[in-house]
């Protein structure tokens, strides 16, 4: 059976995540972690898209993504799956593919669910348990879209040349990355619903940061979990009739409507 085809949309927001393989991790230090950031910050500026939220999981991540052409994300993914891969197979003496399946896209209806699909992301560390409060964790976007330390701050340390297994891969990619990204673009873009949040930067951080602590804007995280599991759209009955319009496409067993508030 052939596969289905990618259908993506200039400047519309999509939720893109992968898995790794059964019972294996894809990040397993934070030397991963920092080298498929580097290659995502790269792969962005290359393929011109804005990421507004991200989160590194020990088996999976996943990305909030406005892409400005319909081929973006697929050219992202591929230099991310591809150089990733590679460095990790390399490191810990692996083979082959490391992903459980295919990367799958959500679309996300903006504005309705942008700030919604923010938050799942960023409170998916304190959901699995790692941590008490988004804050605490270093591996998503949560410091740079409340906090008062950039991405480029947090992680400028040097991956660790002298214990890697897979040095010669992360000198190459970390000195393509130094010569050919522009570091005056920011790694974290703000969502123009985010923006609505304040005048100033401090106030839509300080509103957004509120929003983590309203019972009534709890996160649904079996809602969000079900339409990413098949990559469906994530939005409003409208807006999935919508998106089945635009791409003359038919999404079964959807649920439409907003997340159910829980009491």
């Amino acid at each position: 059976m052939p596969r289905k085809s990618r259908l993506y949309q200039a400047n519309m927001p999509y939720i893109v995540h992968q898995t790794a393989n059964k019972d294996t991790f894809c990040f397993l230090d934070d030397e991963d972690r920092l080298y498929f950031l580097l290659i995502l910050q790269y792969a962005l500026n290359r393929y011109h898209l804005a990421l507004h939220a991200f989160v590194l999981l020990d088996e999976t991540f996943k990305l909030l993504l406005t892409p400005k052409t319909t081929n973006g994300i697929s050219q992202l993914m591929q230099m991310l799956s591809g150089r990733y891969t590679k460095y990790y197979n390399q490191k810990y003496q692996k083979d082959g593919n490391m992903w459980y399946d295919r990367y799958k896209a959500s679309h996300v209806e903006d504005p309705a669910f942008i700030l919604a699909t923010m938050r799942y992301m960023e409170s998916l560390p304190v959901a699995r348990g790692k941590v008490n409060h988004p804050e605490q964790y270093k591996w998503s976007s949560y410091l740079d879209n409340v906090g008062n330390t950039s991405f480029e701050e947090r992680f400028s340390m040097p991956i660790d040349q002298g214990k890697s297994s897979a040095n010669q891969i992360n000198e190459t990619v970390t000195m393509t990355f130094n010569r050919q990204y522009d570091r005056k673009t920011p790694f974290i873009t703000e969502h123009q619903n985010f923006k609505r949040l304040g005048n100033g930067l401090l106030e839509r951080k300080g509103w957004y940061k509120t929003l983590f602590f309203m019972d009534k804007n709890k996160v649904n995280f079996q809602f969000f979990d079900d339409r990413l599991k098949h990559g469906y759209p994530i939005g409003s009955a409208e807006f999935i009739q919508y998106i089945e319009e635009l791409f003359s496409v038919k999404f079964r067993q959807v649920k439409p409507g907003r997340p159910r508030k829980k009491p």
